[in-house]
């Protein structure tokens, strides 16, 4: 496939295959446990490889000990990139924070055989009002008024026991890491 693209196309697409790049593999490692997406990979290794070809040189620099190409700092000054990497973790960080806060409370007024009985729509119309109010305490007040509570803060967990932060994971496999 041929894709004809005028430089200023060329450009916004090197920025979308950067800022993809980010958003797939930038919370991952790389190691056994936590591996990056190999298809992402090579396809954005392919572009940026093609990008320097094209005279985007300044974007880009081949690492020989890697065998890879890497962005260059170009990206992490562009501020237009910068606004919609930081629009995007605010949106995510402000949108999954009240679902998490609201399952921690969940679980807090209700037991495993409790909640194990519900339908999914029972669960989230009993969650609903939790996740409404921490909607608005964040949009009123954004973290100003968050506090620590030291007491629970010192409570031992059991490995095997559901992480407090509201995942529902086992606390051995989230925040017991």
């Amino acid at each position: 496939m041929q894709l004809d693209l005028t430089k200023k196309q060329l450009k916004t697409l090197i920025e979308l295959v950067y800022l993809g790049d980010w958003m797939v593999n930038a919370i991952h490692t790389g190691s056994k446990d936590d591996p990056r997406s190999k298809e992402h990979d090579e396809l954005a290794q392919h572009i940026y490889s093609k990008a320097y070809e094209e005279g985007y040189k300044k974007e880009f620099e081949y690492n020989e000990k890697f065998k890879q190409w890497f962005p260059t700092r170009y990206f992490e000054e562009n501020k237009d990139l910068e606004c919609f990497i930081n629009d995007y973790d605010n949106d995510c960080f402000f949108s999954e924070l009240p679902e998490r806060l609201a399952w921690r409370d969940f679980r807090k007024l209700y037991s495993e055989k409790e909640i194990n009985k519900m339908s999914l729509e029972e669960k989230f119309m009993k969650r609903l009002p939790i996740i409404e109010k921490y909607e608005i305490e964040f949009e009123e007040n954004w973290l100003n008024r968050l506090v620590i509570d030291e007491k629970e803060s010192r409570e031992k967990i059991g490995r095997n026991e559901p992480c407090n932060c509201g995942s529902g994971k086992k606390y051995k496999k989230c925040c017991g890491k």
